[in-house]
């Protein structure tokens, strides 16, 4: 696995103009538009756009956001030894880490039920809290985020634990720097809520890269009564809106899951959490989780 990226190169391409990169010692480089991208470590590349794509959120939506994702796209790579990467799983409340552990579970199945040993992608990834564990599931994993430091809390991580069969890709996921049509299952959870122009714009991404009959598993944030009370900053959707906002993209197969019932910042154990979850169903869902495929 030392030329991990030699042997997957072919999945790369320029984010700018679609174009195949060319591998060099320290760096991957675009042939047409010649623009440099930095291999930081043997599975470790930097491939961000020239241009930050806008997001065009309206009136309505967090533009905070959007601000904070362009500052981040923006900070220059350095190593960090003690990284504090966004949502690190040990430091997570009880009834998060029960979520997270729980929503692993539930995606482990719908993997196993399409295919085991294929290509999959994160994307904004975090600091590996799906990544990592799912990683066992695939040939190769491609883990993709643009903060710096969650990056380099997988990228440790991942080290830590002997995983080889990863890739980590600094990119911006607006522009997501792989050929059409490669990866074989893409995940991207607790993203779809920075407004709707926002996801459109990133379904359309996730969507360019899925392979024909591969799967994508998103999740978002339900509509729950007093939900935009007490998270104002985060975009919510029914499922019936999800349901149009999909068909208005062209993508027709997909189903539908709710997931979750017990709020996790009640919970004072994991082990309450999973036990109150279980039977509070009838509850109006905390997130959906969306099964496309091409």
């Amino acid at each position: 696995m030392d030329n991990i990226i030699e042997k997957y190169i072919k999945i790369f391409c320029c984010p700018n103009d679609h174009c195949s990169l060319e591998l060099y010692k320290n760096y991957l480089k675009c042939p047409k538009c010649k623009r440099r991208f930095s291999i930081f470590s043997k599975n470790f590349v930097e491939i961000l756009p020239k241009e930050i794509p806008q997001w065009d959120l309206s009136s309505e939506d967090n533009k905070q956001a959007e601000e904070e994702y362009k500052r981040i796209c923006l900070e220059k790579f350095t190593w960090t030894e003690n990284p504090k990467g966004w949502g690190f799983f040990p430091e997570l409340h009880a009834g998060s880490r029960a979520f997270v552990k729980k929503e692993i579970d539930k995606i482990k199945n719908m993997i196993l039920s399409y295919r085991q040993n294929g290509l999959i992608i994160d994307v904004s990834g975090g600091s590996g809290n799906y990544s990592l564990p799912l990683s066992s599931m695939a040939s190769l994993m491609i883990h993709c985020e643009t903060d710096i430091q969650s990056l380099l809390t997988a990228y440790y991580q991942a080290n830590k634990l002997k995983i080889k069969n990863i890739i980590f890709v600094r990119a911006n996921y607006l522009k997501l720097p792989f050929q059409d049509n490669t990866f074989d299952v893409i995940i991207c959870t607790d993203t779809l809520e920075r407004g709707r122009n926002h996801e459109i714009k990133l379904i359309k991404e996730i969507y360019r890269i899925l392979k024909e009959g591969g799967i994508g598993i998103l999740d978002f944030h339900n509509l729950r009564p007093l939900a935009k009370t007490f998270n104002p900053k985060i975009t919510f959707y029914s499922k019936r809106e999800i349901e149009v906002f999909l068909m208005k993209l062209n993508i027709k197969n997909f189903e539908i899951y709710p997931f979750g019932y017990f709020p996790t910042s009640l919970a004072l154990s994991e082990s309450m959490y999973l036990f109150l979850d279980k039977f509070l169903f009838f509850l109006p869902p905390i997130r959906y989780i969306v099964v496309i495929k091409k």
